[in-house]
């Protein structure tokens, strides 16, 4: 630290000299990190010492920790800072003990001050270690939001991109028996190139939001396991185990379930050993979620995990689970904590949220738009519910930029290595609501033959848009048709309805036939869902706000209230028709209307509990009538802090559309989803 001091000082005199002449601009440090280490897979299902809680921090928010403020001298280097000190030392960068925050945790929700920050924080940890004598040292992230640097005892030990997933780093050689400190740069931003892209529609937590773990393991030790029941009627199970630290000839054994059926077999040249045996083990379903413990060992090292065994595929226009027809009744979901707010982490949470699903009658959970915590699918596994899992490509993705495919590519081989052995994982999206073009067809191609490479077992999807630019001209018209049959149309409203319309129809001389008035307000309504990106995956997920969004631009074409547009398009809802150009399955991943807790009103009143109860029941109606559907996921169980939406006493950043609010209290569209999943389903879903 006394060498960066002199030098930041000596920075300082030449800046203050060099500003005669023109002070040179900052300098981005080019840091050298050593590659990760291959990820490891149930990390926590090892033996570990467990880095939670409080960690010390500084914020930084002119990242002088990165970015040396003078061209050709270091920054300040906060991977190296030392302890606050209370003497004559000229310091102006330290780790205070009192200043800390909470690992899991984002830090907008343990600062108000942090609440909407977006940049540098940097976060120390100090640990004592024992003498380790031929071990491996593994220090394992669950999920830093969105960039981590780490460094161990002041030498750079990794750098992960990605909010969402785990990754690892061989510490090895970087502890040191006694006193030792982990630093982690985190930063938060967002932009045109990362995955996600910088403008989202929830709030941009920032912090290390999972478990740190220090795990010790073997020189060669077992990394990651993949089961997988591969013919359903004669039990066929494979198990490819992969090993770290070393080659081909290293034996491995499994032992399946309490019968004890145990398969050994050798690694090859990369270190996969393949196995196969038949089994008589139950398989996993919702309705009867058996799980197994498997046991690996080779050489030194066992690890055991517990999994279910069960086939996921499509046939024609449906989901075949066990080789049966499913219908995935279940509800969006983001990863926001009932208890505390904030990003949600552990079992506590994910329990929490599990429950409300099992309370609609569910079977499915869409975990939107990123993967989730790993203690979420794995108590899904548990509990018996199906899950949708997803990557955090969102709207306008750099589709033509390498590094962001790179980027969007690596955080799909951690989410698929992480949860391929989950049972209640079914189904892989690689998108949601992203625009029709070339480029962005070409870079989700490449994703989704990625995502296969590593996991050809489970269905793709996708949350895909229709056409929604030329529906609302359609339904302008039957709307504007049908307020002129209305009574209580003034003769001004009728006037300016008329002039629409022979607009629209270039018709004037028909436009007061009651017969053309018939005509257009009988007019049928239809949402073709036709995306080349459909080609590619294999359930075709659909994302549509009918009855919500689409009202007020209709308002504004015709010239008329909102209110008299948003009735008739209520009436109209149920009639309205969707189907896909393919003939695939066919999931509605997103519907819904804002509601904030406790508003009361008429059925017409957007943002009250009585609109969004109506609008469930009229949008199910519709939605029973799709062909080929085999899921809904409703748009969302809980209200999610959005930064976008800003609306003063009614939303106040919080999207709204949640059927809990942020305390965890039941909205009534809540009730109006619950009856609709049970047995007794009087709005036409299939059950």
């Amino acid at each position: 630290m006394a060498t960066n001091r002199r030098q930041l000082l000596a920075g300082a005199a030449i800046g203050v000299a060099s500003s005669l002449l023109g002070a040179p601009a900052r300098a981005q440090v080019v840091r050298v990190f050593p590659p990760l280490a291959p990820a490891l897979q149930n990390a926590g299902g090892r033996q570990s010492r467990l880095l939670n809680g409080a960690w010390e921090v500084i914020v930084d928010p002119m990242k002088v920790g990165a970015i040396s403020p003078f061209e050709g001298f270091p920054p300040v280097a906060f991977e190296n800072a030392t302890p606050w000190r209370d003497d004559l030392v000229l310091q102006e960068w330290a780790f205070d003990p009192g200043v800390t925050l909470r690992v899991p945790g984002d830090w907008n929700t343990q600062s108000e001050r942090l609440f909407f920050y977006e940049g540098d924080v940097w976060y120390a940890h100090k640990l004592t270690l024992a003498p380790v004598v031929e071990k491996r040292q593994l220090l394992v992230f669950e999920a830093v939001a969105n960039l981590a640097e780490i460094w161990v005892n002041g030498l750079p030990a990794g750098r992960h991109e990605g909010g969402f997933t785990p990754f690892t780093l061989d510490v090895t050689t970087l502890v040191k028996a006694g006193d030792n400190v982990i630093t982690v740069r985190v930063n938060n931003e967002l932009t045109p190139q990362t995955v996600p892209t910088r403008f989202t529609d929830w709030h941009n937590y920032g912090g290390i939001t999972r478990a740190v773990r220090l795990i010790e393991v073997p020189q060669i030790h077992i990394r990651s396991w993949c089961v997988r029941l591969t013919n359903l009627v004669r039990r066929d199970v494979q198990i490819d185990v992969v090993l770290a630290g070393g080659g081909a000839g290293i034996g491995v054994r499994v032992t399946l379930g309490k019968s004890d059926q145990t398969v050994s077999g050798q690694t090859d040249q990369t270190g996969t050993a393949r196995l196969t045996l038949r089994t008589r083990l139950g398989l996993w379903s919702p309705d009867s979620p058996e799980l197994h413990e498997i046991v690996i060992e080779a050489g030194d090292d066992t690890v055991r995990d517990r999994i279910g065994l069960r086939t996921i595929e499509v046939s024609g226009a449906q989901v075949l689970l066990n080789g049966k027809p499913i219908f995935l009744k279940g509800i969006s979901a983001h990863e926001e904590s009932l208890a505390r707010g904030g990003r949600s982490f552990g079992f506590d949470d994910a329990r929490q949220t599990l429950a409300l699903v099992k309370a609609l009658n569910g079977n499915f959970i869409r975990l939107a738009h990123y993967p989730h915590d790993e203690a979420t699918t794995r108590l899904a596994d548990e509990m018996g519910i199906l899950v949708w899992a997803e990557l955090p490509v969102y709207w306008g993705i750099a589709w033509e930029n390498p590094g962001t495919l790179h980027s969007a590519k690596a955080q799909a081989r951690e989410m698929v290595e992480r949860d391929r052995n989950r049972a209640s994982v079914v189904l892989w999206s690689i998108a949601n609501e992203t625009p029709k073009t070339p480029a962005r067809l070409a870079f989700l191609a490449e994703l989704a033959q990625t995502i296969r490479s590593l996991d050809n077992t489970r269905p793709l999807t996708a949350a895909l848009f229709g056409d929604p630019r030329g529906f609302v001209g359609r339904l302008a018209r039957v709307v504007a048709a049908r307020r002129l049959q209305e009574s209580d149309a003034s003769q001004s409203e009728k006037a300016q309805l008329s002039r629409f319309l022979a607009r629209v129809l270039n018709k004037p001389e028909l436009i007061n036939d009651p017969a053309v008035i018939s005509q257009q307000a009988s007019m049928p309504l239809e949402i073709v869902v036709d995306d080349p990106l459909g080609d590619v995956i294999d359930v075709i997920g659909f994302n549509q706000y009918l009855g919500w969004y689409y009202e007020a631009p209709v308002a504004r074409a015709l010239g008329i209230d909102e209110a008299v547009v948003r009735r008739l398009s209520l009436d109209l809802l149920p009639a309205i028709t969707i189907r896909a150009k393919l003939a695939k399955p066919v999931m509605i991943s997103e519907f819904g209307a804002d509601a904030k807790s406790g508003v009361r009103g008429p059925k017409t009143q957007v943002f009250s509990e009585d609109f969004q109860a109506e609008y469930y029941r009229r949008q199910l109606t519709m939605i029973g009538k799709i062909p080929n559907l085999v899921g809904v996921s409703p748009w969302v169980l809980k209200d999610f802090r959005a930064p976008r939406r800003s609306l003063p006493r009614l939303q106040e950043f919080w999207n709204r559309k949640g059927l809990v609010d942020e305390t965890g209290r039941r909205k009534l569209a809540f009730e109006v989803l619950a009856t609709a999943y049970s047995p007794d389903d009087p709005y036409s879903l299939a059950t």
